[in-house]
């Protein structure tokens, strides 16, 4: 009967040790792209998984258990199956981290990505001499509507700090600098590299 109490001691601190939880979720098979289930791991209340987008991209996504139960169990219909792990505080920190890093890691890569397709987009435009830029928020602004509240405030004040000229001396500044770099960009045939730097000073107008 001695070794029991320290087997009970080693047996407690062992299994405080693990006092963590992590989970990996499988949702049950479907129809179509589901066919082959889904996996995601569950860590507290996030679940990290990857998700297929139409354009044939895998992209990390993470979001809250609440949420990913809601979209698989309750709207779509499938069984979700759970197998728990015990781990330390500190491999559940780990594991976390691995999976954030690697979320913010593909954010970066992706707006990168998006960010230099659109100026491949406007420097072939600009080439073509087919340019077309689309404006966010643009359907918001009507030409029938007249000026809000603040706009009127905010060219009042203007006016009064600087002049009633200098709203049409300088959009007309800008309106020159840009024309100018637009007719330097198509007759200019140097490196990309140097085109890029064109509309990097465009977007600074």
């Amino acid at each position: 009967m001695k070794w029991f109490l320290p087997a009970i001691i080693l047996v407690f601190l062992a299994s405080s040790s693990y006092a963590e939880q992590l989970e990996i979720v499988y949702v049950n098979a479907n129809v179509g792209a589901a066919a082959g289930g889904h996996v995601g791991l569950k860590l507290d209340d996030d679940v990290f998984h990857y998700q297929f987008y139409p354009d044939g991209r895998f992209l990390l996504v993470r979001e809250s258990w609440d949420s990913f139960r809601l979209i698989y169990n309750r709207l779509r219909n499938r069984t979700i199956y759970a197998a728990s792990c015990a781990v330390t505080a500190d491999a559940l920190a780990r594991v976390r981290n691995h999976f954030s890093t690697l979320l913010a890691s593909q954010k970066r890569d992706y707006s990168s990505l998006h960010f230099l397709s659109e100026q491949k987009q406007i420097l072939a435009g600009l080439r073509s001499g087919a340019l077309e830029l689309p404006v966010r928020g643009l359907g918001f602004f009507a030409e029938h509507r007249g000026e809000s509240e603040s706009g009127a405030a905010l060219r009042s004040s203007i006016y009064k700090a600087l002049g009633k000229p200098y709203l049409r001396e300088r959009r007309k500044a800008i309106t020159d600098r840009l024309n100018n770099c637009l007719t330097e960009i198509s007759e200019d045939q140097s490196s990309g590299e140097a085109l890029i730097e064109k509309f990097e000073e465009i977007s600074a107008l």
